[in-house]
């Protein structure tokens, strides 16, 4: 392998995994920014649990607050930044 195939190829994984999110015990998953999260979506944490995604609503101009359902029946409120990727179950 030649350093232009070798620098080739890492220029395609990277472009690759810009919308993907790495989760302990699953690896790689297709991602979305917070911001672009929706009420009825699951996402996906590590060691593939999940959670039902019941409100996002805007927290300023950076982040946004997701509510969501987890799997045991709890239900939690987490802040993201806008722009974090979240890995999300219907792009997997």
């Amino acid at each position: 392998m030649t350093l232009e195939q070798y620098l080739a190829e890492e220029k395609q994984l990277a472009e690759r995994r810009a919308h993907q999110s790495q989760l302990q015990g699953i690896g790689w998953k297709n991602a979305i920014a917070a911001k672009e999260l929706k009420p009825g979506q699951h996402i996906i944490y590590n060691y593939g649990l999940k959670s039902l995604i019941l409100a996002v609503e805007q927290k300023g101009i950076k982040s946004v607050i997701v509510t969501t359902l987890a799997e045991n029946g709890n239900q939690y409120s987490r802040r993201y930044k806008s722009t974090s990727l979240v890995a999300v179950e219907e792009l997997n």
